[in-house]
Parts: structure tokens; sequence; C-alpha cells
């Protein structure tokens, strides 16, 4: 998820698919988990397990040693997982050496199997301090983490040592190497900032998203092996590239569009929506989404890639703000109908028609204190909060973000072109059906628009 959005439940929710992360070690367990996503909220499920007191790792208040049995194993498995995993062993509150984060908790079972609980924590934060593109909501520290991606390539390429889950933390008082697993931390948050994603950027600027293999693997060549969707890296690329496919026309969701001499097509249009699958590849956050739109360069051939990253900004931030709308509904009826919770999905999505659907209606969108807009007259209102909200969980590509009505008039003007794809993948994101009748109305409203506005530029 993109880090920092206000509004209640986004913390939560981040914690709560943060912690479904899994063990590498096979003889370490993590318990299964389910993330239920209802009207709002966000519910994990885990199985019931029987499990004695904690061996190894610590709850945020004391750290535990493992008892002399298991002194041994516990520390030989959790040694083996932080090298796979690029964790550095620390010093916990002063008072033990860990190869986790301070509050991970490590159980023995009364199957006698070792399982790992409480993983939310189980990577390294980002320096809070290096991205300034983002805005400081409540503790990035806890919620802000490096992608496991990225660890992989600081391994694989030897280009720091390994890092502690617990750097910037209180839990690494009294550890005598604070300092110096902080420095290393910053360094791997500038290393993403300052070379992975604006190659990445480049990627998308020289339009080599869904070219494919560059040449034909002859037999026996080792490119016949390469997943379908990557490319050989050129030779300018190899130095600090990003292991990892590049997005294709393989995603059930790509459009591939090809490209003559003279057509003014960009192969980069075939980089369409989801983009979190490419991003983790490449070790990219997407709360990174801003910087790296930024970075792609404004131009005719860029334009698809940079409508894509806009599209799947303001559609994670349209469902962040329903999912508040609907929170709000529940606090106002305890017991609300499937009427009203429709009512309040229509209002959103008809902000996405334009300021003509919003004046015609009376009905309120949202409840409780969540930000819930009026429909009557209530339009600009919400794309000046679409636009507070997106610059909370994204930061800005703009120089300067004054959060007024101003900001929201740039964000409408800027997905206008693009609400089709806008509702379907927010309705697709959020579980919203809509019926194919209501979509082909709006899709023949965009056409007579469309058709408005050639008209009256006398094209």
């Amino acid at each position: 998820e993109g880090g920092g959005g206000g509004g209640g439940g986004g913390a939560g929710a981040r914690a709560g698919g943060a912690g479904a992360g899994g063990a590498i070690s096979p003889a370490l367990r993590v318990p299964m988990q389910v993330a239920l996503d209802y009207l709002g909220y966000r519910v994990t499920a885990q199985p019931w397990l029987r499990l004695a007191a904690p061996v190894y790792g610590g709850n945020g208040a004391e750290v535990h040693s493992p008892p002399p049995g298991l002194a041994v194993p516990v520390e030989r498995l959790m040694a083996h997982a932080a090298e796979r995993l690029h964790l550095a062993k620390h010093r916990v509150m002063g008072e033990m050496d860990l190869h986790c984060a301070g509050d991970v908790e490590v159980h023995l079972g009364s199957d006698d199997r070792v399982y790992l609980l409480d993983l939310a924590r189980s990577f390294p934060a980002e320096d809070a301090q290096a991205t300034r593109h983002l805005p400081v909501v409540g503790q990035p520290v806890f919620y802000r983490m490096l992608r496991p991606e990225l660890l992989r390539l600081l391994r694989r390429r030897a280009l720091l040592p390994q890092l502690s889950p617990d750097a910037f933390t209180g839990f690494s008082r009294g550890d005598p190497n604070a300092a110096y697993l902080e420095r290393n931390s910053t360094k791997a948050t500038v290393y993403l900032l300052e070379t992975v994603i604006p190659r990445f950027a480049r990627e998308l600027a020289d339009r080599v998203m869904t070219v494919g293999l560059e040449e034909t693997p002859g037999p026996g060549s080792t490119s016949s092996v390469l997943p379908p969707g990557a490319r050989r890296l050129r030779s300018s690329d190899k130095k600090d590239a990003v292991p990892g496919p590049v997005p294709s026309s393989s995603s059930s969701t790509t459009t591939t569009t090809s490209s003559s001499p003279g057509s003014g097509a960009s192969s980069s249009s075939s980089f369409r929506e989801p983009v979190s699958s490419d991003l983790h590849a490449h070790g990219i956050n997407v709360r990174h989404l801003g910087l790296l739109r930024s970075m792609v360069p404004a131009s005719a051939a860029t334009k698809p890639a940079r409508d894509t990253l806009l599209v799947e900004m303001v559609a994670r931030t349209l469902k962040n703000m329903l999912r508040g709308w609907l929170r709000g509904q529940l606090r106002e009826d305890r017991y609300p109908s499937e009427y009203r919770l429709s009512t309040v999905v229509v209002g959103m999505l008809n902000f996405l028609v334009g300021p003509e659907a919003t004046s015609s209606s009376g009905s309120r969108s949202g409840g409780g204190g969540d930000g819930g807009v009026s429909a009557s007259g209530g339009f600009k209102r919400f794309w000046a909060l679409a636009a507070i909200e997106r610059h909370a969980r994204f930061g800005t590509s703009e120089a300067e973000f004054d959060g007024g009505p101003a900001a929201g008039r740039k964000l409408w003007e800027q997905v206008r072109p693009l609400r089709g794809r806008v509702v379907r993948y927010l309705c697709k994101m959020a579980a919203v059906r809509v019926s194919d009748k209501s979509l082909r109305q709006f899709d023949a409203h965009l056409d007579a628009e469309r058709r408005r506005g050639e008209r009256r530029e006398g094209r």
C-alpha cells in the first residue's frame, strides 16, 4: 500500500497486510493468514495455535531468551533466515542480540514446531529524513519498510552490509552499533531514491517496457529460459538495474499497442494498471509513485506511462476515501441497509462523472467523521480532499502543494480524460459491481463530452 494515508483504519490495514509475510527457512513456520476487506475495514484471520512461552525475540516490553536445549537450534534457524533476508544481527533494548526485529516473537508449539509471529516489522524501515517527498504521518518508521526485493539486490550485488529492522527505533537503544546500522539504512534508502527509481523512470521514458527480448535467442542460449515479459538488459543497464521482470502484455489488464514509425504511439502505452507487481519486482514501494512519475519527463511519447501512474495513484486514493466513507456510514447507522451503502458508493462514482452528476442529487456521500462530502455542491471540496489524500499517500510531483482548491482543480483536470480507466480500476480494487448498462451509459457520457469539446475547439 501507499504509506501514510490519512483516515482511520489505513495504518491498521497496512500493518495487517505487512504481517502476512512468510518465513524463509522450511524449519520456521508462519501461521496462515487471511485478510478480509469488508465495508471499509480490514479483518485478519489466523488459526488458533497452541503455543508455549516465547523462546526468541520480544514483545515490545521484554526480550526472550531460548531455553538451554533450544538456544543453539533456534539461533541457527534465525541466523539462516536473517542471512537470506539480508538482516543484521543487532542488540535489542541493550539486553540481547537478535537476528530479527525486537517485537517479532518466536514460539515453540505443542507440536514441537517453531512458529514466528508478529512479522509486521520484519524488514528495515526507510529513513524518513531521506524521503522528503512523502509527508510524515504518524511514525513512518513503523510502517514504511524497504522491499525484500531491494534487500535481495543489495545482498546479491554486495552493495551494503546486512540491515537492521530496528534501525531508527527505540529497540536499538543500548546497541553499540546503532549509529552504524542507521547509516546503512540511510544509504539503502538513498540508493532506492537516487538509483533504482530514476532507472525505472528512464526505462519508461525510453519506451523499452514492451520491447521484450531485444534479440532472438538461438539454440542453447540462456535467454530462452527467461520468464515471459522479461528482457535482456542492455550493457548500460547492468550496473545498477534491479533484477526482475518488466511490465509486459502478459498481464490480463495490459493493452498492447504496436507502434509504427511516425504513428506517435508509445510502446509504454502497454504499461497499464495495476503496476504494483512491476514496481515490487524492481524493489520499489507503491508509495513512491509520485516520485516515480515526477522523474518521467512529460512528453507525447511518455504520456501513456505518466497517465498509468496517475490512474494508479488516483484509484488507490479514492479507494481509501471510499473505505473511510463506508466506515463512517457504519458509525452513523449501526445496521445500515444495502441501499444506504450503495448510495455511498454511487456518490463516490458520481464525483468521477462530473459536477453535473453531483449537483442533481442531494444525497450524502459518506458519513461520520471520515470526510463525508455532500453531493449537493460538494464537487470542488471532494477533489480538494482527494488532492490532499493523494499527497498524504504518495507525495506530490509538484514543486509546491498548498492543499487548497487549486490543487483539487488541477487534479480533476488531470483525471478528467482518464475517468473511464479510474472508475473501472477503482471498482475492481474495491470489489464494487457496476452493471454493464451503467458502464455503457458512463462511456456514452464520456464520448458525448469528448465530442462537445472537439466541437468547441473547432477540430
